[in-house]
Parts: C-alpha cells; structure tokens; sequence
C-alpha cells in the first residue's frame, strides 16, 4: 500500500512540476518574448508604416524569433528555484543584448537604411541575443553549484566577459552615431579594417578621452557589482533540472550565436568588408591580362616630350582651408602654391571633388579605368601604371604611408604594377620629406612615370610636420600646419623634379577632404569630405609640343573635375588613349571633356555633386 502512495504522490509532484512549467512558458517567457518582438514591430512602423513590403516579407524573420526567446526565458527561468526572486537579474543580463538590438533597429531606421537590410540582420541579432542570454545566463547559475572556487570564477569570467563585449560593441555603435550621425556600415568597416594599428592608436587618442575610458570602466564595474548580486543569490533546483540538462542549454545557446554571428550588424559588415579585401589580389591576374589588350589609338604619345612625369596623391587635405583655392581664407598657409597658380605652367582646378571619403575606395577608381561614370567589372579594369609602362616610361611607387592591410591592401595591389616600389623608413609617422630621399634614388635621364603617396594632412594633424616646422605658424590651427608642409614638400618634389629629373608633368591631387569635426566618414556624407585640391604642371617643352592638350586645360579650369578621372586625364597628357580603356569625354584635357555642375557624382555614384550646399551660396 505505502507503494502505491509513494507512485501517487510521485505522479502528483510531476503533474504539479508539468503545470508549473507549463505555467512558466505561457504566463512568464511567451508574453515577455512577444512583448520584445511587438516592440520590435512597432519601432519598425514608427519610421516605415504598415504598407512597406519589406516589412510583409521579412515578419516570418521575426516570428521565429518568438519562439526562440520563450524558449530561451523558460530554460532560465525554470533552472531556479524562485524564479519571481531572479527577475532583476534576468533584466540586467539581458541589458547588453537589448541595448544592441534596439540601439541597431532605432538608429538603422531613422537614418533611412534600406528595410530589407535593417529586418534582415535585427532578425539575425534577436536570435543570436537570446543564444547569447542562454549561455550568459547558464554560465553564472551553473556557477553557483560548483564547490571548486576557481572553476566558479572561471564560469563567471567567461559570463562577465561575453557581457563586457556586447556592451562595448553597443556602446561604440552609440558613440559612431552620436560622433558621425549615420550608421556603422560596411563603408565604415573598411575604414576599421583600412587602419593600421599606427592610425587606430592616433585616433583613439584623438577622439576618445581618459575621462571617457575611465566611466567606460566605472560602469562596468558598478554593472558587474548589481549582477553578480542579483545571480548569486539564485539557486539552482536540482529537482526539476539536472547539470546535464544546464550543459545541454549552454551549448544550445553557444549554436544560436555561433550559426547567425556573422549575419548580424557589424559582423557582417566586417564579413562583407573582408571578402572585399581578400578579393583584391585577384585583380592583379586580371591587370596583366588587360594590359596585354592595350591598343593606342592617338599619335599624341610620339609627340610627348621624353622626361618625368610625377602624380602626387595628397591626403585629406580640402581645398577650402588652402589659401591657393580659397583666397578669403585667413590663414596663408600655401605660400608656394598660392605664388605658382599666377603663373602660365600652373593650372588650378577650383571644381575637384574625391570620388569617396576613403583612402581605399577613392584610391581604387582613382588609378584605374573604373570610375562613376562608366561602371565596369573587375575584370575589364587596367591601371595607369600598366598605361606608363606600355608606353615605355620606367614606373615607380613611392610611399609614405603603410604597405600591409586594409587601405593600404589596396593601394599596395596597385603599386605592385610599377617597375619599382619603394616605402619611406618610417611610413605614417615619419615626415613626408622622407619622399624626398627616395625621389633622389631615381635616374632623372630616363624617362620615368613616378606616383607619390604622401600622408598629407591625416589626423592627428599634429603629428605630420616636424615640430621645428610648426613652430614657424604659431597662430596656425594643426591642420593648416600640416597643409602648408605639404606645401613645402610638393615646393621641393617639383624643384628637385624640374632640375634633376627633365620634369615634363605633375599632378597634386587629395584622395578625399576633411572635416574639422568629423574627419572623413562615408556614414556623414559631408562635402567638406570630398571638396579637394587638384592642380596640373606642364613644362614649356610640354606646352609647345601638345598645345592642344594645354589650351584645354586651361578652358575647363572652371569646369567639375572628380579624382576617379585622374587616369583617363594621365591617359591624355602621356598619349595613352586607348580603345578600350579610355573616354575623351571623361578626359580633362580633352575638347570633348563633359563633365559638369550637373552630371559630376560622388560617393560613388550615390550623390550628385549639385547637392554640395556651397554651390547654391554661389
């Protein structure tokens, strides 16, 4: 009989343990996981209304994410043994994820992303935050039934530190919008994954403060403090759930943020990004394919006269803080350009625009036959570089800035086409007058086509002119400093190129401009980021044998000039007009040049340069 009682009172407690789990997924995890996506709706149609078809077919994304939290929420929850007690510490667990997903859906939405994209990855972070809840979460009360101190500590630091990285990169995500009002992107992934640890150490010491890093610390000190309060007073029902039970959840939520990691925002901006990057040595195979199609189709290239001919790719530097573009500027800090544009051999261009706010993006149009205006695969693209080369000049690339990762990939992918390549002793934080050892290592008899890399005016401004040189501008902005060195360093490579070299040609132009505040950014779309410098030298030899090619240029000084034309103008000025790779209408110095105020673009492409608010002033 005491049998039978024991299997009836076995029975009952399982039937009460049945419904009160029951009782836990439909009363506590299922309404809290349809709460969080209904607010996931509703910010959604705050910015795009109910008739957006993006919206209709990407909801099923969402709605499997329902599920999937009131899963996550019933395992927690039904592992402890007062669940009602844990409350505050299931809230300050989740506060990372939450922060994240909804500080991406707000801001994409706001900024305008395109819907497809914005449901698509948020539907990716809500499954890959409750995975990440799963195992946070398993982590710290799996921790409390562990006798062995170190093995707790450990489980709590691998809790704690997964929280600290969500948290980070939320706040970082705040920090990008707050600091370039746009969303981190897959532009703005190039721009981290273009930085050498050299110019993410300036930048962060640029722009992030102590004081910012230390309440960064604080508060996460004081969060960890609250969380480890709550949780560690929870215990676990070892009744209902068994360890094997809590290891089978964690690994479940270790494989819902494993799969959808790189799907969801930033991550798979960075995924995207990387593939870019990786695909760029391919392009080389491609370059020498094209440059054994070359056919010439001009005489010009018989009348050039034989010589050098240098292009100088400036860095951040905007034509509207240099004294030689914009006379009303106070500051006079281009002394040598300002005196060389009075003069017959100069031509200044005042309507130059970069084609991106990126060193890696504009350089890509900017030494190849891709441009805006005529799109073109990556396999029918060729580099001024093989231009120089089939017309007999010896090429060199000489750089000051890095030669490894991100930019400098793919500037470096390009540079490898010259015959020679050579970097400065101390590329990026050296001086830029190292150029000028290298130029010298040059044979001035040959006939020589020679690209100058300098870094210009890149933030920190401070730190690209010797501190002997600044000292001669005391009431100078940094900036304007680092302006008028690249002055002086353009004075020098010109002068040491006209009286070693037989110069026949220079160019000088910026791969973007600067904004004081912002720097340059894809995300904030500022014209001050692509408002650029740009000015052409022709000898007297040159002048006489291709008067054509002068007299043009003269004509359309006034007229709008984008730096992904820079080849086809170089394509010009050395008689390497092709049949396949060259247009006279994107050509400068060509009659037929036909760009203009209102066909110029930028930003690849996204925006007309017509926009630029300092146009409608005029």
């Amino acid at each position: 009989m005491r049998s039978i009682g024991n299997k009836g009172e076995n029975k009952l407690e399982k039937n009460q343990r049945t419904r009160k789990g029951l009782g836990l997924f439909f009363k506590v995890a299922l309404p809290i996981a349809f709460v969080l996506f209904l607010a996931s709706v509703v910010c959604y149609m705050m910015f795009h209304g109910t008739e957006d078809t993006f919206l209709q077919q990407n909801l099923v994304i969402f709605v499997r994410g329902v599920p999937t939290a009131a899963v996550a929420l019933f395992f927690v929850l039904s592992l402890t043994r007062k669940y009602k007690k844990c409350y505050a510490g299931l809230v300050l667990a989740a506060l990372p994820f939450l922060l994240f997903y909804y500080s991406y859906l707000f801001i994409a939405l706001k900024v305008g992303f395109q819907s497809k994209n914005v449901v698509h990855q948020g539907g990716f972070l809500f499954f890959w935050g409750w995975g990440l809840f799963m195992v946070v979460n398993g982590l710290i009360l799996g921790a409390n039934t562990v006798r062995n101190k170190a093995t707790r500590l450990l489980m709590y630091l691998a809790a704690f530190s997964l929280q600290a990285v969500v948290f980070i990169v939320a706040g970082t995500f705040w920090w990008y919008v707050f600091k370039y009002h746009a969303l981190f992107n897959g532009d703005a992934a190039l721009a981290v994954l273009s930085t050498n640890w050299a110019e993410a150490v300036e930048f962060i010491t640029a722009n992030i403060s102590i004081a910012f890093w230390g309440a960064v610390i604080i508060g996460l000190i004081v969060y960890f403090r609250l969380l480890y309060h709550w949780m560690n007073q929870v215990r676990m029902d070892e009744s209902s759930m068994k360890r094997p039970v809590l290891l089978l959840g964690i690994i479940a939520g270790l494989a819902m943020t494993i799969f959808p990691f790189t799907k969801i925002p930033v991550m798979d901006d960075f995924r995207q990004t990387r593939n870019f990057l990786a695909s760029l040595p391919s392009k080389e195979k491609f370059y020498d394919v094209n440059a054994g199609k070359l056919h010439f189709i001009s005489s010009d290239r018989d009348k050039v006269p034989q010589g050098t001919v240098i292009l100088v790719i400036g860095e951040s530097a905007t034509r509207d803080r240099m004294k030689s573009f914009n006379e009303a500027y106070a500051a006079a800090d281009t002394p040598w350009e300002s005196k060389i544009k009075k003069t017959n051999d100069f031509i200044f261009f005042n309507h130059a625009y970069s084609n991106f706010p990126l060193t890696a993006e504009s350089l890509m149009m900017y030494l190849t036959s891709r441009n805006q205006y005529n799109p073109s695969k990556v396999d029918s693209e060729i580099t001024i570089l093989d231009i120089a080369k089939n017309l007999g000049y010896k090429t060199y690339w000489l750089s000051n800035q890095g030669m490894f990762g991100g930019s400098d990939a793919t500037t470096s992918v390009i540079g490898s086409r010259a015959d020679k390549k050579s970097w400065t002793p101390n590329p990026i934080v050296g001086p830029d007058e190292q150029l000028l050892t290298l130029l010298q290592k040059i044979d001035g008899t040959q006939k020589n086509f020679i690209i100058v890399h300098i870094r210009g005016s890149h933030y920190e401004y401070d730190k690209r002119y010797p501190e002997v040189f600044g000292e001669k501008y005391p009431n100078m902005t940094s900036y304007e400093k680092s302006i008028a060195y690249t002055d002086k360093v353009l004075q020098e490579i010109y002068e040491y190129g006209r009286d070693k070299m037989n110069l026949q040609a220079m160019l000088y132009c910026s791969d973007h401009g600067e904004d004081m505040k912002y720097g340059h950014s894809p995300g904030l779309n500022d014209f001050n980021m692509v408002r650029i410098p740009f000015w052409i030298y022709l000898s007297r030899d040159y002048q006489l044998a291709l008067p054509e090619r002068y007299i043009a240029l003269r004509q359309h000084s006034s007229d709008f000039f984008t730096n992904d034309l820079i080849y086809d103008v170089l394509c010009g000025l050395l008689g390497g007009e092709s049949d396949s790779f060259y247009q006279s209408r994107l050509d400068i110095s060509s009659p037929d040049y036909a760009i203009n105020k209102d066909n110029a673009l930028t930003l690849h492409g996204k925006r007309h340069v017509l926009e630029d608010p300092t146009l409608a002033e005029k």
